[in-house]
């Protein structure tokens, strides 16, 4: 049985919170090293919509809302642990872009 009243549970899940947070952060900067990395990562936050409008006029709206928070918790993850790679991905998925549209 655990007590949120013993200082040493409360440090103990501290510690394995910021293992886990430490750990996450460095899955995600090897993520953004890569070129295959970073393009997978931008459709991810495509699907979420984050500069879509959420508000549809009806329950649909948190629906959408939602997928637009995951995508900018992502996104300021992203700009945590690698300030310049959003940036690159922007520009990666604009270069990709105009491949597709033969420009």
């Amino acid at each position: 049985m655990s007590d949120v009243g013993d200082p040493s549970y409360v440090d103990g899940k501290k510690n394995r919170f910021q293992l886990e947070k430490e750990g996450n952060e460095e899955y995600l900067r090897s993520t953004l090293e890569s070129y295959k990395g970073r393009a997978c990562l931008w459709n991810f936050l495509q699907i979420c919509g984050m500069y879509d409008r959420g508000y549809t006029g009806d329950n649909r709206a948190y629906y959408n809302e939602g997928k637009r928070d995951v995508g900018l918790t992502i996104k300021s993850d992203i700009e945590t642990v690698a300030p310049n790679a959003f940036v690159k991905m922007m520009m990666e998925a604009s270069e990709r872009e105009n491949v597709k549209d033969g420009r």
